[in-house]
């Protein structure tokens, strides 16, 4: 198939989001390629999957002066799964920000990998 684009973007993480978003208001006619969910490395695995697990674990140096404030927190556990849950929420909520701000700004969303052939030709595989 052929298509036409002023600019093609290959990854939908955090700068490929907003070269996308940004051309497409220009007047632009875009498309983004992203073989996972938009959101790329930052926002699905390293910065705030880290902040998350960051915060979870000073949750129990705070429990220690909780009761000093007025708080009783005799039965404070931690449970993993539930944490995991908490933490997937948050990302597929982010995830589906970048997705809903692409389609607002008139962006199309590829779902595939994509690789240049050549300064003019891509080959999208299906993710």
């Amino acid at each position: 198939m052929t298509y036409d684009y002023d600019l093609f973007v290959i990854g939908a993480g955090s700068g490929g989001v907003r070269a996308a978003r940004l051309s497409a208001n220009l007047g632009l006619k875009v498309a983004i390629a992203e073989e996972d969910r938009p959101g790329g490395t930052c926002v699905l695995r390293g910065c705030v999957p880290k902040k998350f697990m960051v915060y979870a674990s000073e949750v129990p140096e705070q429990l220690k002066y909780a009761r000093g404030f007025g708080w009783d927190v005799a039965d404070a556990t931690f449970d993993w799964n539930a944490f995991k849950a908490s933490n997937e929420k948050e990302l597929t909520r982010l995830s589906q920000a970048y997705a809903g701000n692409l389609t607002r700004n008139g962006v199309e969303i590829i779902a595939a990998h994509a690789a240049f052939n050549d300064p003019h030709t891509l080959t999208l595989t299906p993710s």
